[in-house]
C-alpha cells in the first residue's frame, strides 16, 4: 500500500498527486477526489499526475484529506 503525496500549484486549483500505486484502480482513484467537487481534468501516468479541480476551496479539501492518503 503507498501513500499518495499531494501538492498545490500557484493558482491553488491543479493538484500534484505523486508515489501513486501502479496496480491502483484509477478509476477509483478519480471518484476518490471528484469527491471533494467538481474536477475539471484528472491525468495520471505511471505514478503520478495532476488533479484540476474547479474551485480553491475544493483543491485544498482535497490535499488536506488526502495527503498521506494509503491507496492501493
Amino acid at each position: 500500500t503507498n501513500k499518495i503525496i499531494i501538492q498545490m500549484n500557484r493558482r491553488l486549483t491543479r493538484v500534484f498527486v505523486g508515489n501513486v500505486s501502479s496496480k491502483g484502480n484509477l478509476s477509483e482513484l478519480e471518484r476518490l477526489f471528484a469527491d471533494f467537487g467538481r474536477v475539471n481534468s484528472f491525468e495520471i501516468t505511471g505514478t503520478s499526475g495532476y488533479v484540476e479541480f474547479e474551485s480553491q476551496k475544493d483543491a485544498s479539501e482535497a490535499i488536506k484529506d488526502l495527503d498521506g492518503y494509503k491507496f492501493s
